[in-house]
């Protein structure tokens, strides 16, 4: 069923509260199918002979979205409140139920009744995991050598997709057989299609293949042998692709980039298809373009398999969840409740290698009394040792019978710098067993507790990321591997890492990504949002070991969304592996902590979006993963539009302020390895609607840029690097090609030049990247030197990895502060840089911005329509950025915040709206509209009398002020 009662809580003693801060039973309903549901309509209830005893409102339930129903007797039923059925659960067992909107269809129920439950435990039904292959070699398959393009994209016609890719091309009249298809590798080729020798590098393939239920599948993977290359579509979206052109450039007769060894292309290689959203109920196409190095070559071979992880859920098997998770994903179950160990603690935090490690866990019996209470250890990889636990006032226990059990691990079973890890049974006198952890997700869950031992000799000022893992090199593959780690006082058990990135992957030194288990993400800073993945990021290939922390940093203090990123020493099983960054990585949870609509669509970009497939090809989906790439193919076909029709739909669907404030800070960044890849499209959707430009991977800046001949390791820095970097991508393209855009851009430029980069008369000492960089450099130099003599990482240079042009931190730090900065600011206050001979002079200060119109009473009567209008009657651009509108007298009441980019173009006007989408809706209605520039929400909703409107600039001055009126039209 694919909406269910997924988890429960009938005895809430010390659990959730409600808004009433009353610790109510709750209900957690889930939406396990692809599309949104409304609830409206359906039911609730305890009682079997009463289905429609309490009916949710107008709640629309989005896919693998949980809603949380607390059964508190309140009977509450605001669609836009906290929810409360008018019944109560009864932790002693009863019937439980969710109803259809006929009142009659029970969609999914606890029959006769559930059983009885203990306190602060939830419970609900069981999901198992099964792998299932959906797709075997030896399936029917069909085969074309195409000799023309015409089953390659018309964009004329604004074709997004290949049409050979699609389900519903008529294919009757291609070569039929089975996968695999090629020619030349005996007992594994089905289909022959030796008639491409000579002819055409390329085949076209399409395999059928049937999905019961999609919403099933967990997780999805291509096993591919093939040779030489090949390009993977599942329904027309692309899915994988090996050894073949840059995306966006592929045709009916691409070449594979190089040819692959007959012993390698009969090994399965697998590719993770992370978004399959486009999945259906019944038959399905997989599309294989394979592709030869040479049109005479002697063999091809591509034999596609198809993995599925189905996640089923049975609504006749339940278990007890020891550790509730309301609104969330369920974490581990038990069939049976043992004992309840809810919590468990170690002194000290950290210990010494002379001190005894004293666990103490707080257990209590669930319905029978406990009997025997284990501590199982282990130092570093060694063999598991169990001890018993006590409640008894000895052995370190504080006082008998308080349901705090202990044990002391002795300090001879460990060394400095190793990691301790345990976990603890309890079983009771009928013989039920609790585990602590849990454990019962090999993949998704930690399998124990743990600390470290204190190491004295840490003692660099470098944060240390403690990394254990059995073999490393495990981790440098796709797959990778499982490893722990300890950081700031947390231990994180049986996480997940993989090698990361693209050019890095042939570095000496590599970059990982890190996985953390639900409830156990990673504390990266107080007080902030923990996060469920990580990017741990080598610094090989920048000697001053800081280029991301400063790009990172201009993004930030220049009001661009950035990724936290900061320095660290790492080391590997209780020795030295070396310095590396932690970095965010680029999510639903990077959403959120930048208090961003969660619900917006977030791409990470891998091509210039520069022809019809870049919105599907290389283009992957981050959020929003039930629906497919449409309103990326919108963005792409608006921003090809011409002239005044271009012009209005970039006022009317992109963040102008946004994507002009992203490409200025990479200018000042000297970055150029954008934006054929690099950054992130985000929509705002749902509330704007609009869209934004987001950077990463930053660490060629600062006079780091890749070429073609030494690639990666040009040692000589490049200060004079051009303005009008992303040219080459439609996006920024349309920016620069839209004249007051184009103001717009340059003016930001020179403001973040005045702000961050500084004249080149400006004293050392009032800079704003000297400071940072000696501050950096004082924590990262001790670390960095062992790096350097482990890594080799200070002595690349001339287009190889090999030792060329040793040079230290403190080298590279000087050649950033005495060499590359100074001569950046001449490059670009001089007007010496490609396209730095546009940018304005400063801007001057008391600039005036008058008020325009100011509607507060809009003729439909809606306030969302309510508008204040600014006009620039200057013969330049004015940035803005920074300066708030409020109503006064001081203090005032504050309306708007200007964000970063906000430039009024020369003798222009800025629209502040209530509401974007609906000043630009009404515009929109009326024929002929004037295109707008509109930024917006303000706050709150303007009075129709008389108030005083305050324009104030980043000085806390007042720039502008007027009187406004009921109706200023």
């Amino acid at each position: 069923e694919l909406i269910r009662i997924n988890e429960f809580m009938a005895v809430n003693d010390n659990g959730l509260d409600d808004e009433d801060r009353d610790e109510s039973d709750w209900i957690e309903i889930y939406n396990a199918g692809m599309n949104p549901v409304n609830l409206e309509g359906w039911y609730l209830t305890d009682d079997v002979n009463n289905l429609t005893q309490w009916a949710f409102p107008e709640v629309i339930l989005d896919p693998d979205a949980y809603l949380i129903v607390f059964a508190s007797g309140k009977n509450r039923r605001d669609p836009l409140g906290v929810l409360h059925a008018n019944f109560r659960l009864n932790g002693s067992g009863e019937y439980l139920g969710l109803v259809r909107q006929d009142g009659e269809t029970v969609a999914w129920e606890f029959f006769p009744e559930y059983p009885k439950q203990a306190p602060d435990i939830s419970y609900g039904p069981v999901s198992s995991t099964v792998e299932k292959i959906i797709l075997m070699s030896g399936a029917p398959a069909k085969a074309l050598v195409p000799g023309n393009d015409a089953l390659e994209p018309d964009l004329q016609r604004s074709e997004m997709q290949r049409p050979w890719t699609q389900e519903d091309l008529d294919d009757l009249t291609w070569q039929t057989g089975t996968t695999g298809v090629g020619y030349d590798y005996p007992g594994l080729i089905g289909l022959d299609v030796s008639a491409m020798r000579n002819v055409n590098e390329t085949v076209y393939i399409r395999v059928p293949f049937v999905v019961e239920n999609p919403s099933e599948i967990q997780a999805l993977t291509l096993r591919m042998r093939f040779d030489d290359g090949m390009i993977a579509y599942i329904n027309g979206q692309e899915v994988a692709r090996d050894n073949v052109p840059a995306a966006g450039t592929e045709t009916w007769n691409s070449v594979a980039l190089v040819s692959r060894l007959d012993n390698i292309a009969v090994n399965p290689v697998d590719f993770a298809i992370p978004q399959f959203d486009f999945l259906h109920v019944g038959a399905n196409l997989l599309a294989v373009q394979g592709l030869n190095h040479r049109v005479g070559s002697s063999d091809l071979l591509i034999v596609p398999e198809l993995l599925a992880t189905l996640v089923t859920v049975d609504g006749s098997s339940h278990q007890y969840f020891p550790t509730p998770t309301p609104g969330k994903s369920n974490n581990e179950g038990v069939d049976i409740l043992g004992p309840i160990i809810s919590d468990t603690d170690h002194y000290p935090l950290i210990p010494t290698e002379n001190e005894d490690l004293q666990i103490v866990a707080r257990i209590q019996p669930s319905f029978d009394p406990i009997d025997d209470v284990k501590l199982f250890y282990r130092a570093m990889f060694n063999r598991e040792v169990s001890i018993p636990l006590f409640d008894d006032g000895t052995g370190g226990d504080r006082e008998g019978g308080d349901g705090l059990y202990t044990v002391r691990i002795p300090a001879y079973r460990f060394k400095a710098g190793e990691m301790v890890r345990w976990f603890i049974t309890a079983t009771d006198t009928a013989g039920r067993r609790s585990r602590f952890p849990a454990y019962i997700d090999e993949l998704n869950s930690p399998q124990y507790f743990g600390t470290i031992v204190e190491d004295p000799n840490l003692t660099n000022p470098l944060p240390v990321l403690h990394w254990f893992i059995r073999t490393p090199n495990a981790a440098n593959s796709d797959a990778g591997t499982r490893c722990a780690l300890f950081y700031d006082g947390e231990f994180y058990d049986n996480v997940g890492i993989n090698i990361h990135g693209q050019s890095s992957r042939g570095f000496p030194k590599k970059s990982y990504d890190i996985d953390f288990h639900p409830g156990f993400n990673f504390k990266w800073a107080p007080g902030q949002p923990r996060a469920d993945d990580i990017n741990l990021m080598t610094t090989y290939p920048d000697k001053a070991q800081m280029r991301n922390m400063l790009a990172y940093e201009i993004y930030r203090d220049a009001g661009c969304p950035y990724h936290w990123v900061f320095p660290v020493r790492v080391q590997q099983n209780g020795t030295f592996w070396g310095t590396a960054h932690v970095m965010e990585n680029g999510d639903e949870d990077w959403l959120i902590r930048m208090g961003l609509n969660a619900d917006g669509a977030l791409y990470k970009m891998y091509n210039r979006f520069d022809s019809a497939s870049s919105a599907n090809s290389g283009a992957e989906k981050k959020t929003r993963k039930y629906e497919n790439n449409a309103d990326l193919v919108d963005l792409y076909n608006g921003v090809r539009l011409t002239g005044e029709r271009r012009r209005r739909y970039l006022y009317d669907n992109v963040d102008v302020a946004q994507v002009v404030n992203f490409l200025a800070a990479r200018a000042i960044t000297g970055d150029t390895d954008c934006c054929h890849k690099n950054y992130y499209f985000y929509r705002d959707t749902g509330i704007s609607n609009e869209w934004q430009m987001w950077p990463w991977d930053v660490d060629l800046s600062f006079g780091r840029v890749w070429n073609s001949s030494e690639t990666y390791w040009n040692e000589n820095l490049v200060p004079n690097t051009g303005l009008f970097v992303g040219n080459n991508n439609s996006v920024p393209q349309a920016i620069f090609s839209t004249p007051e855009m184009r103001q717009m851009y340059l003016r930001r430029i020179r403001t973040l030049m005045d702000d961050f980069l500084k004249a080149p008369d400006t004293p050392e000492e009032e800079q704003y990247f000297e400071p940072f960089i000696d501050m950096l450099a004082d924590i990262i130099a001790p670390d960095a030197a062992l790096d350097a003599d482990k890594w080799g990482s200070h002595a690349w240079g001339n287009g190889s990895t090999g030792s060329c042009c040793p040079q230290s931190l403190q080298e590279a730090v000087d050649e950033l502060k005495y060499s590359y900065l100074p001569e950046r600011r001449r490059q670009l206050f001089n007007g010496l840089s490609s396209g730095a001979n546009e940018i304005p002079d400063i801007q001057p200060a008391g600039t005036v911005i008058d008020f325009g119109t100011i509607d507060t009473s809009p003729a439909s009567g809606n306030l969302d329509e309510q508008y204040v209008q600014l006009r620039n009657p200057n013969n330049f651009a004015v940035d803005i950025t920074g300066w708030t509108l409020s109503i006064g007298p001081e203090p005032g009441k504050h309306l708007f915040t200007f964000n970063g980019g906000t430039v009024i173009p020369s003798n222009g006007t800025l629209h502040v709206a209530a509401d974007r989408v609906a000043l630009r809706s009404w515009n929109a209605s009326i024929r002929g509209g004037p295109i707008l520039f509109i930024v917006g929400d303000f706050s709150g909703r303007l009075a129709a009398k008389d108030e005083i409107l305050l324009l104030t600039d980043r000085q806390q001055e007042v720039v502008n002020f007027i009187i406004t009126q009921a109706d200023r039209r």
